[in-house]
């Protein structure tokens, strides 16, 4: 997973952004998708192998639309990471260097967050050295994060990315200062959120002890819940840890839970952030089917938005469920 471009902050209001992230907060032959796709469903564009190529390069086409530096800059970091995870080096490496001076960006969170991603692209492609120098610049940078929670959203990008990367020791000192954070954070369903987000990275550092600890500490505060897009989100990343650590029965319940509330959002922009953090969990879980049925749905309302940091993320993660298929 990376920096979740649902965690941002937007008027007061705490949503993940990617990433993240992600996840995160997602390349290139723009020329492949131009005016004439308008209209065409991307199941009807991308339905030839590699599906999760075409993807990509429908990714890159909307960064590249973005008119704003420093949000295309996030968008075509997090694009470079998938590629990667794909295994297109090459494509991942060009659209990291053409990002240009990091530090020249203004926003801290945007600084961290493409650090981080360059860090994973730098250990993709075999420079161990070089990724764990950014690994370190990006949680320095965020020293320089002063909202409590957005510091907390871009630590889990980069922690993740770490995991990723193989820098292990950097992951797990990332990991227990964002479990050391969650009491500056006042939003309930924001400490719920984050909470269950550090049990997956507990899970994915194979600390089962101290996954089981977290899940079991909030598995009766999610039903509390009251908002579905949050809530989706906390399912989805408590199943993922629970698949994770073994516990095949909680993990599907949640996965399914979190499926179900997908269904009560209205607003398709929601809508499909809901399903992409849905297919992001999922992703790191073996069942294909559920994972091939969220890629579907995802495929079905995509058109339904002209978010483009949305679609972004979304054909990002549904590039590494296909890729993974």
């Amino acid at each position: 997973m990376k920096l979740n471009p649902y965690w941002k902050k937007n008027k007061g209001q705490k949503y993940m952004k990617k990433q993240l992230i992600i996840k995160f907060l997602t390349i290139f032959s723009a020329l492949i998708f131009s005016v004439h796709t308008q209209g065409q469903q991307i199941s009807d564009m991308c339905d030839v192998e590699p599906i999760s190529e075409c993807l990509m390069i429908e990714a890159e086409r909307l960064a590249n639309e973005i008119n704003d530096n420093e949000k295309r800059k996030i968008n075509q970091a997090i694009i470079a990471t998938t590629w990667s995870t794909i295994g297109s080096n090459e494509k991942a490496i060009k659209l990291i260097e053409g990002i240009g001076d990091v530090s020249m960006i203004d926003s801290a969170f945007a600084r961290a967050s493409i650090l981080g991603d360059m860090s994973l692209v730098y250990a993709k492609t075999g420079d161990q050295k070089k990724s764990e120098s950014f690994g370190k610049k990006a949680s320095s940078e965020t020293i320089n994060i002063h909202d409590h929670f957005e510091r907390a959203v871009v630590l889990f990008g980069i922690a993740y990315n770490q995991i990723e990367s193989g820098n292990i020791k950097q992951a797990r000192l990332i990991t227990d200062s964002l479990t050391s954070m969650v009491r500056f954070i006042a939003q309930p369903e924001a400490q719920l959120l984050l909470v269950a987000s550090t049990a997956w990275l507990h899970a994915k550092l194979k600390n089962e002890r101290a996954a089981n600890s977290v899940l079991n500490s909030i598995e009766s505060g999610l039903d509390t819940m009251m908002t579905n897009l949050p809530k989706v989100a906390t399912y989805s990343y408590f199943g993922a840890a629970s698949g994770l650590v073994g516990d095949d029965e909680k993990s599907n319940l949640a996965i399914a839970e979190a499926k179900q509330l997908t269904r009560k959002i209205d607003n398709p922009a929601e809508q499909l952030t809901a399903l992409t953090i849905l297919l992001d969990a999922q992703n790191d879980l073996p069942n294909i089917a559920t994972r091939r049925q969220t890629l579907h749905h995802i495929f079905e309302i995509f058109d339904l938005t002209e978010d483009a940091e949305n679609k972004i993320w979304a054909l990002t993660v549904a590039a590494i469920a296909s890729f993974k298929a």
